[in-house]
């Protein structure tokens, strides 16, 4: 069975580091604003943890599983790479320049980033294949 799920992008909300890389209220919203709706089953939800416990634009996962809404299902996709200087708008030319480096410090980074998806896997809404949950790396 072949199952449509779309990457949600969690950027809807300025947060501090964006605004002072590409400028005051950009998110990565402005460039899909002209998106439709379309036949999905399901939501993938971009998962930023960068190593050592620090995560970025977890917000709207975390607000999905706490109020229950939507109530659609939703995986995780973990975006497994460092952030660098794009030209994501024209006030902003630089490129190659990391912006926050992906970091693999060990078991117990493992371990905690594990432990700290626990109730995001656990929700009934997650996306399940074989009653697995479904973890996209990129």
């Amino acid at each position: 069975m072949v199952k449509i799920i779309a990457y949600y992008l969690p950027q809807y909300h300025p947060i501090p580091e964006n605004n002072g890389w590409w400028g005051n209220g950009f998110t990565e919203w402005t460039n899909v604003a002209k998106a439709r709706e379309a036949g999905i089953e399901g939501f993938c939800y971009w998962h930023y943890w960068f190593g050592n416990g620090k995560q970025l634009l977890e917000y709207p996962i975390n607000e999905v599983v706490k109020t229950g809404k939507p109530d659609f299902p939703f995986c995780l996709g973990w975006a497994n790479d460092s952030w660098l200087s794009k030209s994501w708008n024209t006030q902003h030319k630089s490129q190659g320049k990391i912006l926050i480096e992906q970091q693999y410090p060990g078991d117990d980074d493992i371990i905690n980033h594990f432990k700290t998806i626990i109730p995001i896997i656990s929700d009934k809404r997650y996306t399940r294949i074989d009653n697995r949950p479904l973890f996209v790396i990129y």
